[in-house]
């Protein structure tokens, strides 16, 4: 393998982590949020 090819490979392979990572903290925000909005319905019928 050429450097060149290595260093592309490299550089996707970090793209992929990235774009999983912010996935992640994107869903687990979407839970968060979805868990509060019970709560406070919750509270209120209360």
């Amino acid at each position: 393998m050429r450097p060149d090819e290595a260093r592309r490979g490299l550089v996707e392979l970090l793209q992929m982590a990235d774009s999983g990572e912010r996935a992640a903290a994107d869903a687990y925000g979407a839970g968060r949020l979805e868990s509060r909005n019970v709560v406070e319905f919750e509270v209120a019928a209360w």
